[in-house]
Formats: structure tokens, sequence, C-alpha cells
């Protein structure tokens, strides 16, 4: 039997509100996540979405930064290239792109500028096998 006292009607409506509430906002978080299938978000996601870009600096993973730093390091000991702008992100799909100046690339192999293309290939290797 449900009681007439408006209090308990009111807690109950807003338990039950907060139960729908709380159902969405995990459904709709899970959603965000992406198509991870272990239910749980890899390590880089967590330190991603907490940390504070530069102003203008493109969010990317944790590897993919220290590999940017690399090619941004190999870009200073070459004349032709140090003034260039290099920057890996994260697009919306999760997938890495390198924008290089105001041209963005989805993959290393796409990248036109042979040396560019080298010096990125270098530093994924040199990060790879933990001399960098």
């Amino acid at each position: 039997m449900l009681s007439s006292n408006p209090l308990v009607v009111v807690g109950v409506f807003l338990l039950i509100l907060f139960f729908v509430a709380l159902i969405v906002g995990l459904v709709l978080q899970r959603r965000r996540t992406g198509r991870d299938t272990t239910g749980t978000s890899p390590d880089w996601v967590n330190s991603v979405s907490s940390a504070a870009p530069a102003t203008g600096e493109l969010i990317a993973s944790p590897v993919s930064e220290a590999i940017e730093d690399m090619v941004r390091e190999r870009l200073l000991s070459d004349p032709e290239l140090k003034k260039l702008e290099v920057d890996f992100g994260t697009s919306t799909d999760g997938s890495l792109e390198i924008w290089i100046g105001e041209d963005c690339y989805t993959e290393v192999s796409s990248i036109p500028n042979g040396k560019i293309r080298k010096m990125i290939q270098d530093a994924v290797r040199t990060y790879n096998e933990g001399t960098g």
C-alpha cells in the first residue's frame, strides 16, 4: 500500500530519479570510453583527460607525446626544419593525428617529406628500444 504521506512520496520519487540519472550517466560514460571490451579504460586515457594541455597543444597519449618530444628535438638539429611545428594529437575516434604545420596526417607513411617521415620513424624506434 502506497503511503499518503507527501514526504514519503517525494522521497521515493527523488530516489527513483537519482537511480535513473545514475544509470543514464553510466551508459553515456560507457559509450564515451569507446570499444574497450574489458570494461576498463587504458591508463593513458585517464592521464590524458586529467592533464592540462599547453595552449594550442593537441592532446595525445603519453607515449605519443614522448615521441613528439623526440621528433621536435631531431627537428631542431636540421636547419631547414627547425622552425617547423609538429604536434601529435588524438582524433575523436581515438586514432593518432600528426600535425605538421597546418597539415594533418593519420599515417606516418602519408607524410610527403621524407626527412620528417624518417625522423618520426627513428623516434618511434628509439622509444620502443627504450633508449630515448
